[in-house]
């Protein structure tokens, strides 16, 4: 294109085309599945039995060795029967301190739930004769909830029946 106005040209009618189908055609699936053919199926490499059990030596071999580095660096058993003896010692210690304390926390946690239940009490009560028209609106929502889903689900169950009956 060494003409300005052609290119303007080519590039104006390029635009008013937009969204229009190709003025060429674009199928390249045959070229493709030619060239897919001619490369075959991929290669496929199984693990022998042989290297199977190399990497199963090598794995056993680190587990061994660190499993050895632990034991030649950690506690003798009976620095580590002394240790969980003196844990467990003070944790008993700690629970029997702190026994008397979490006790009027819980009692403390009882009355403030039993005024809040009262004080609960007392505002739902005038509400009493609304009762019958909860239960009802209750069961309506319910009604209504139940036909929507059923409705959804016998939709989507219509369509995978119609899609099978096509295939």
């Amino acid at each position: 294109m060494r003409n300005d106005q052609d290119f303007e040209r080519l590039l104006r009618e390029a635009l008013d085309r937009k969204g229009a189908p190709a003025p060429f055609s674009v199928d390249v699936a045959d070229r493709v599945m030619a060239r897919v053919a001619v490369l075959g199926v991929p290669p496929r490499t199984e693990m022998s039995v042989r290297q199977f059990g190399r990497w199963a030596a090598a794995a056993a071999v680190v587990g061994a060795a660190l499993t050895a580095g632990v034991v030649w660096q950690g506690p003798n058993v009976a620095s580590a029967l002394s240790g969980l003896l003196h844990t467990a010692v003070d944790a008993a210690g700690a629970a029997a301190k702190l026994a008397t304390p979490a006790g009027s926390l819980a009692a403390t946690f009882g009355r403030v739930a039993l005024a809040l239940v009262a004080s609960a009490r007392t505002l739902v009560q005038p509400l009493e004769p609304l009762q019958p028209l909860a239960h009802v609106m209750l069961a309506a929502i319910a009604t209504v909830m139940l036909s929507v889903t059923t409705f959804i689900v016998g939709r989507d169950v219509r369509s995978r029946i119609t899609d099978k009956e096509r295939a």
